[in-house]
């Protein structure tokens, strides 16, 4: 390997030593590694693979537990209950609340319905990911068929969530408890700051999301046939490195920029067909699985089982055991179909199994924790397209063959997901 390949692999592991995180609230369908726009190839012709993975997106609404399209406050419910918030509390909260005229009247209070004393939650979540991406051919493992090679992503991440608004629903019934819950909620932000902690502003994180090494198997198989050139299956094994903060439990709006402190193992497979026609035509499907390692840390939680799943104001230990996420992707890739232009076209199905949530602490149940729609599964169906450009006739000769390329990607459908689409740039080089 020479000097200049050695240097940039240097940089490259580095940078895994810093911390990212993922969101464990408002998930969104943004880039992972080895799906179809940040997948590329070493060969023994090729020894050595570096790029970038650029994608930026936003949404101000979200798809609900049934597949609906819902306003991003709604992702988990009808609604945010004031009332039922006030339900059994524990601790110095309890010691808390238990100050507040009419305290009583409002934690007994009906709220016929799920009409009485909702809140409703406005904001915009807005997200950007530069994912540095590298890969090198292990060519001196040559006692199996085909070819092994070891890539690792470093993703850097912004998110933002704006736009922030809580204000409860009118409702037309007007009684001693509608009157007092007016003076309780004419500014709910202060009132959930003072009793719980909870902060309800805007708010912004920046760094490191969580770096991923990746082994990845390549076995090419020759067809010799009219139509099917030949095929490329892969299988690979990796490793998610938890490395930055998790989410802060005290900032309702707070997002989590990497799996939020679990340690990732990401596997799966991937068929690559190509076929004999006057362009260059690629078909392929894959399967990736991601599973986390559980563990402990101090969260929100329901201490009632009318509570809803975002305004509350007790906190527990809970052990956290993560559900399997997986991934089926499918996609045509169409090259140089004109001179180097390229064309991309994907369908992908993302699908995050219900987390499990149990506490040891006194005073609380974990039946109750765990009936929180926030650990409740989520999916996506995703479609995306594109244009790239292979520019290795123009470095014809030249050590490295760079490959441009452009992408929208978009959720069809989905279940407790925030509704953002996003456009990406990447750009890969091979030595």
């Amino acid at each position: 390997m020479s000097a200049l390949k050695r240097i940039i692999l240097i940089a490259l592991l580095a940078g895994a030593g810093v911390k990212p995180l993922r969101a464990a609230y408002f998930p969104t369908p943004f880039a992972a590694p080895d799906d179809s726009n940040s997948f590329f190839r070493t060969t023994n012709d090729n020894s050595f693979a570096a790029g970038v993975l650029y994608e930026e997106g936003s949404g101000s609404g979200g798809f609900n537990g049934t597949d609906q399209k819902s306003t991003l406050g709604n992702v988990y419910g009808t609604g945010e209950s004031f009332l039922a918030m006030l339900r059994s509390p524990r601790g110095t909260v309890r010691s808390q609340l238990t100050t507040l005229p009419n305290y009583v009247q409002l934690s007994t209070a009906p709220d016929l319905g799920g009409m009485r004393g909702m809140v409703d939650i406005a904001g915009h979540v807005y997200q950007k990911q530069i994912t540095l991406t590298g890969g090198t051919n292990l060519n001196f493992v040559n006692w199996i068929p085909g070819f092994l090679d070891l890539a690792l992503y470093v993703p850097f991440v912004i998110k933002r969530f704006d736009g922030v608004n809580l204000q409860r629903r009118q409702f037309s019934a007007v009684d001693m408890i509608d009157i007092i819950l007016d003076q309780h909620t004419q500014n709910i932000g202060d009132f959930l700051q003072q009793n719980g902690g909870l902060n309800v502003e805007p708010w912004q994180g920046t760094g490191l999301g969580d770096p991923t090494f990746i082994m990845r198997w390549n076995l090419p198989s020759e067809f010799g046939e009219e139509t099917i050139r030949n095929l490329h299956s892969y299988v690979y094994l990796g490793a998610q490195i938890p490395a930055s903060k998790q989410r802060d439990e005290d900032k309702l709006f707070s997002l989590a920029l990497g799996n939020n402190g679990h340690w990732g193992l990401p596997l799966g497979g991937r068929l690559e067909f190509m076929f004999n026609l006057p362009v260059s035509l690629k078909i392929g499907l894959g399967v990736d699985l991601l599973w986390l390692v559980a563990e402990s840390r101090m969260m929100r939680v329901k201490t009632d089982l009318t509570q809803t799943s975002l305004l509350l104001l007790n906190k527990a230990k809970v052990q956290i055991k993560p559900g399997l996420t997986w991934r089926f992707n499918w996609f045509v890739d169409g090259d140089h179909l004109w001179h180097g232009l390229g064309a991309h076209a994907g369908y992908e199905f993302i699908m995050h199994h219900n987390d499990e949530l149990k506490t040891s602490d006194a005073g609380f149940s974990s039946e109750i924790i765990g009936t929180t729609e926030t650990a409740e599964s989520w999916y996506a169906n995703l479609v995306s397209v594109g244009l790239k450009y292979d520019l290795s006739d123009q470095f014809a000769g030249a050590p490295m063959a760079p490959i441009i390329k452009g992408f929208m990607k978009f959720p069809v459908s989905g279940k407790h997901l925030v509704n953002a689409s996003s456009v990406g740039f990447q750009m890969t080089i091979h030595f």
